[in-house]
């Protein structure tokens, strides 16, 4: 008896569904489901672009971590700007003199005289006439005002422009209040968020304060706009859930307001003018013409893991302008790890196809090279754009913001961009996927062999596939949690860890995933155990990492290993199981340059071992 993953029916891989008997995947991380339909590959690799060390020509203000990105000519210049740490950053370096409009040059502070501080967010407002050259007029919100640029003096900033005098100031010094801004062209005004107000400033530049009302146990989150509607999304405040509060732009009050199915709706989009919303329960939300209701396609609801566990939640884990639509028809999700440690979701770029409903964890974040293929615990998200029309030879098309761990408990706040292109030159990196429970027709089953058929490797050097299977259940903390320690290292092959006594306990053969710190994204193998369980313990690992010392967040789990695959001759490769269980799931590591090799399908071959009872 066999089976096959993906069915031959659809023959394309699905994404992570709810519960562990649907879809084909369990969880993902760096690889790619879309660029070859039919096969999972690596996904690529960002570049770092900037970082904490990267300020302006004085050294007076570091990166943050990067809560809104723009593109405009405000400044007669085309050039990217970001929010950071409540400063303006810039792509006009000076070493740097063409390619402004590029994610990829020259980040540092913006040393136009007045540039805002405190900033919040930010949206273009129209062009200004009274320019020369009729550039983009940019606003930003602050605590207490908002900012202009190009707007009372030509290519110079105001940092005071709207809602800075009593009575009619932003309302500020408040905890979790913050001042969203968005553009609607249809009315040709800007929106401006302030808890349960909302205000306007128009074509003419004049503002209106309290130009709606809200209910006072809702505070606005985000404001995004489809071609006829305002969309703002507010947490819920006194036990209540949050909302999705819809508005044309000039009645006098909001048309609708529509629950948002958790306490926080935290980010939204315009796909194709129908908004789609994601909430911290983890819950893809789409307009459906009445209300909004979770995603469902092929009869399964779309969201992220998280929405299996009860008394989890994302909280602030993607923030307001952390989702974006991309010109390739996928929208992606900058996605920190949940407030509880979750067994089956982590942080990452996460990629929803809305017409299929495949989402999965696509990409990563890392420090580059090859001491780190990605960081999924121990980071924080910041916005993330689309860039849907770059100059240049290698343009980007995503460019992201966040912080991430050094080791425990240190982190370093970056900027990355990630091209539209696969570079020849491109590094190294790795990835898996685990496929979903794949139960037994009787109570056990011997489970034979396992056949991967994949596209040949283009170098028996660098490209390999790691298999693993498990027929038992995973390895468990005390409180039932996902077995995950601080280790440190002591060499490329050795690290420490002291273990819960009432922790499961390690054994030579479990799998060691770094997730976060130093060495993240490496998988290897327990050899040697030196120590007593619940006690300091030394151990040895079969494959070695990049980096000797420091710490890292470790995952340990009970996969078997069943072999390496890195024949560039083969296209079906079979590996022997040897496991007696009830089910059985697959982890599949990929190890190479993103683009070389792509797995299209497994075949599991089985017989019964012990019958249903009569």
């Amino acid at each position: 008896m066999d089976i096959e993953i993906p069915n031959k029916q659809t023959r394309r891989w699905s994404g992570i569904y709810q519960g562990n008997y649907y879809g084909d995947l369990w969880k993902t991380f760096n690889v790619d489901l879309e660029s070859d339909v039919g096969h999972i590959a690596l996904s690529r690799n960002f570049s770092i672009v900037a970082d904490t060390s990267d300020t302006d020509d004085t050294g007076t203000q570091a990166l943050g971590t990067v809560v809104a990105f723009l593109r405009t000519n405000a400044s007669n210049i085309d050039r990217w700007y970001a929010i950071s740490g409540g400063s303006m950053f810039t792509t006009d370096s000076s070493s740097v003199s063409i390619d402004r409009d590029n994610p990829y040059h020259g980040w540092r502070n913006d040393t136009v005289a007045n540039s805002p501080v405190g900033a919040q967010d930010m949206t273009v407002h129209e062009n200004d006439p009274d320019s020369a050259g009729g550039e983009n007029v940019l606003l930003v919100t602050r605590d207490t005002a908002v900012a202009s640029l190009n707007d009372t003096g030509a290519n110079t900033w105001n940092s005071n422009a709207y809602f800075h005098t009593s009575p009619t100031a932003l309302r500020g010094g408040i905890s979790g209040l913050r001042h969203p801004i968005e553009y609607f062209s249809m009315r040709r005004i800007s929106i401006v968020g302030d808890g349960n107000l909302i205000h306007t400033i128009d074509k003419n530049k004049a503002s209106a304060y309290a130009r709606l009302t809200l209910p006072v146990d809702l505070l606005v989150n985000h404001i995004f706009v489809t071609a006829y509607r305002v969309w703002i999304l507010c947490y819920g405040l006194k036990g209540k859930n949050g909302a999705i509060v819809e508005w044309d732009g000039s009645s006098e009050t909001y048309n609708q307001i529509y629950d948002a199915k958790s306490v926080y709706p935290l980010s939204g989009v315009n796909y194709n003018e129908i908004p789609i919303v994601i909430n911290d329960r983890g819950v893809i939300l789409e307009y459906n013409g009445n209300g909004f209701s979770p995603m469902v396609r092929n009869g399964q609801i779309i969201a992220l893991p998280i929405s299996e566990e009860i008394g989890n939640s994302l909280s602030t884990g993607i923030s307001a302008r952390g989702m974006t639509v991309s010109d390739d028809g996928l929208i992606y999700i900058n996605v920190s790890a949940p407030t509880v440690n979750s067994i089956k979701q982590l942080g990452g770029i996460w990629c929803l196809n809305p017409n299929t409903g495949t989402l999965y964890s696509k990409y990563s974040l890392g420090h580059g090279g090859d001491s780190d293929f990605g960081q999924q615990r121990g980071i924080g998200t910041g916005a993330i754009k689309a860039v849907n029309y770059m100059s240049g030879n290698d343009p980007a098309f995503l460019v992201v913001g966040g912080y991430i761990s050094n080791s425990v408990g240190s982190t370093k706040n970056f900027i990355w961009a990630i091209s539209r292109t696969y570079s020849t030159s491109a590094g190294l990196t790795r990835g898996y996927f685990i496929t979903q429970f794949i139960p037994a027709d009787d109570v056990q089953e011997y489970w034979e062999t396992i056949w991967l058929r994949l596209s040949s490797f283009r170098s028996s050097t660098y490209d390999s596939i790691v298999v693993k299977a498990r027929g038992v259940r995973p390895m468990l903390s005390s409180t039932g949690l996902p077995l995950e320690k601080t280790i440190t290292w002591t060499s490329t092959t050795t690290f420490t860890v002291t273990l819960g006594a009432t922790d499961d306990a390690l054994a030579v053969g479990d799998e060691v995933e770094v997730v976060g710190g130093k060495n993240a994204g490496y998988l290897a193998h327990i050899t040697t155990i030196t120590g007593n369980h619940g006690a300091l313990q030394t151990i040895t690992i079969d494959d070695a990492v990049k980096d000797g010392t420091s710490t890292s967040y470790a995952r340990f789990d009970r996969w078997k290993k069943l072999g390496v695959i890195n024949d560039v001759s083969k296209y079906f490769v079979p590996l022997n199981l040897g496991i007696s269980s009830s089910f059985i799931k697959f982890k599949v590591e990929m190890r190479g340059k993103a683009g070389d090799f792509g797995i299209k399908n497994l075949g599991i071959n089985f017989k019964k071992q012990t019958s249903k009872l009569k």
